[in-house]
């Protein structure tokens, strides 16, 4: 082998010049398919960071809409837990009993029409990696007895720490 000979391709085969036993007609052409040459220096490297990169960006993809759908549950759960409280009267134990349902910085609103309660609650997703807010509707029935007056309100989940 000769230090600083060219690669060229006789039958399908890689070689380099001044190998022994190959000979080679005048009209020899470098192959830039053979290993070693210049051309194809770092492609594996830039393929391989291109499909990290992918990777990643699937996973973090997979993740908000992981997320965005646990917090829809959470808001739906909070909604029907809340109008099935307040349909029965027990205003004074929602903070209590949902204050672990609800999603952090959730808000909630409660209004009561022609005998009927309906609650929304709307949250932003977690880790914010989908924008705008999610949100969750129920609806119950005011229970005989019950005043509709109390079920006006208006409120936030839980307190941010800080």
């Amino acid at each position: 082998m000769n230090a600083g000979g060219r690669t060229y391709v006789r039958n399908g085969v890689c070689a380099e010049s001044g190998d022994v036993g190959t000979t080679y007609a005048d009209s020899r052409q470098p192959d830039p398919g053979c290993a070693g040459t210049a051309s194809e220096e770092g492609t594996v490297t830039v393929e391989a960071a291109l499909g990290i990169c992918s990777v990643v960006i699937v996973f973090a993809l997979a993740a908000g809409g992981l997320a965005a759908v646990i917090t829809q549950l959470r808001c739906t759960d909070a909604a029907v837990e809340i109008a099935r409280l307040t349909a029965r009267g027990d205003t004074d134990v929602v903070a209590e009993r949902v204050g672990g349902t609800l999603p952090e910085d959730a808000d909630f609103e409660v209004t009561e029409r022609g005998g009927r309660v309906s609650v929304s609650v709307s949250a932003p997703p977690v880790g914010r990696l989908v924008p705008g807010r999610l949100s969750a509707e129920a609806y119950a029935v005011l229970e005989p007895g019950v005043n509709g007056s109390v079920v006006r309100k208006r409120g936030t989940g839980r307190e941010r720490p800080g």
